[in-house]
């Protein structure tokens, strides 16, 4: 499907391979999981309650927990690695599942369901975890045109094939006005066009950058690469593109959205651009851009370790007051059990004693010190030393969280890489 964001005018689509074969046209009466191509809407929808590009996520095993659900829900990424803190930007980039979870837990099902429905989602979604995911099936049509929103900053307009109908004489007896309405504001839409913008320079669409163009979306694939899905936009045309079989089934064990739709919106882009084009993205009032540390978040500093800064944008009154600091670094140069805890104004790590005993248990590479209550960790970029604050016991779970737990076996819950879980309850 390619249509226009600011007209809804749907300018070519293609339902199937052969319509004397199949007249199902699957652009707009199929409905498939989308994967990882629904995350932009948990995105827009964390970004619309005030959450920043700069905010950061711990994408590490994660067992999540529902006082309803008959057994917990535990995601892996694709690429069966963890990828430890990362900014919202990142974790977009590296269309990272956990962390997506997460980020979907945080501000809760219902307003990620709200903001898909802002942006023309009509097909059923319900409030679970792997709603992040795109484990709910959507039509091309449906997602290509929210995706448009972005692009038109932040307005959808109802896709529509006919503009008008004439008589014989080229007299209109009847005009298209689609519904128009504000689907998210121009700040969070131009957020969500630069960190898109990113995933075709920086993350799974990065085939696409050769165009040279303001290019701007996002892959998917489903379990088993079942569905295979890349939707992007310019300012002036949103395409999606899905790959599948009728009857679903594996498209093989390499065809991502990545390999099997992005070559296909590649080469439409490709043609529908043969001239080129001057046009970026709108820069809307109310946003305001800011160097920052592109692994803590924090404001770029001159402190060691600060030194890869990356300008971000914000929705003006959004953006981080913190600076980055030597131990900040430290801290995210630790293994990831150690990046569940904050540092001290000082800068001191402050972990539970009893959590920071069952940690060091599985770090062979990191050891205390106690006579200067100081971590000292063997990493890839050398030796770390910082300062422990662990003389408080921490918040126990409340008698009824203690008691669902026991319902299972958590010392079950482990990563890939055979470190324990982390427990997160849903809200």
């Amino acid at each position: 499907v390619a249509l226009e964001p600011r007209t809804g005018a749907v300018r070519a689509l293609v339902g199937g391979f052969d319509f004397d074969r199949s007249e199902f046209n699957r652009a707009i009466q199929a409905k498939r999981q989308t994967g990882s191509a629904f995350k932009p809407l948990v995105f827009a929808a964390a970004l619309s309650r005030g959450q920043t590009l700069a905010d950061t996520l711990l994408d590490e095993p994660t067992v999540f927990l529902d006082r309803g659900a008959s057994a917990p829900y535990q995601p892996e990424n694709y690429t069966n690695k963890y990828y430890e803190t990362l900014t919202l930007r990142a974790a977009m980039e590296a269309s990272a599942n956990i962390a997506t979870v997460k980020l979907l837990n945080s501000i809760g099902s219902d307003a990620v369901i709200d903001t898909a429905r802002a942006l023309g989602i009509t097909s059923d979604l319900q409030p679970f975890p792997s709603l992040a995911l795109g484990a709910f099936e959507i039509s091309l049509m449906e997602l290509t045109a929210a995706y448009g929103a972005f692009a038109n900053q932040g307005v959808l307009v109802e896709p529509h094939l006919i503009a008008e109908v004439r008589d014989r004489q080229g007299a209109t007896v009847h005009r298209v006005e689609p519904r128009v309405h504000d689907a998210v504001t121009p700040q969070t839409a131009f957020m969500m066009n630069r960190v898109l913008e990113g995933v075709i320079s920086d993350g799974t669409g990065r085939a696409a950058s050769r165009l040279g163009l303001p290019l701007a979306g996002k892959t998917g694939t489903t379990d088993n690469n079942t569905d295979a899905w890349f939707v992007g936009y310019t300012p002036e045309l949103a395409v999606g593109v899905w790959v599948g079989f009728d009857e679903p089934r594996s498209l093989g064990s390499k065809e991502t959205g990545a390999q099997a739709a992005l070559p296909i919106w590649q080469a439409f882009i490709e043609q529908a651009y043969a001239d080129g084009t001057d046009e970026a993205f709108a820069l809307p009032g109310g946003i305001v851009q800011v160097a920052i540390d592109r692994h803590t978040g924090l404001r770029a500093s001159a402190e060691a370790g600060c030194d890869t800064i990356i300008n971000e944008v914000f929705t003006e009154g959004t953006e981080p007051t913190g600076y980055c600091s030597r131990a900040q670094h430290d801290l995210l140069a630790l293994p990831y059990p150690f990046q569940r805890y904050s540092l001290t104004e000082s800068g001191a790590l402050r972990i539970p004693a009893a959590d920071l005993a069952k940690i060091l248990d599985h770090e062979p590479n990191v050891f205390l010190i106690p006579d200067v209550e100081e971590l000292e960790a063997h990493t890839a970029d050398g030796v770390i030393r910082i300062r422990i604050e662990r003389n408080f016991a921490g918040e126990e779970p409340p008698e009824l969280s203690r008691r669902l737990i026991q319902r299972y076996d958590p010392e079950t819950w482990v990563g890939r890489d055979g470190r324990q879980a982390h427990i997160v309850w849903l809200r």
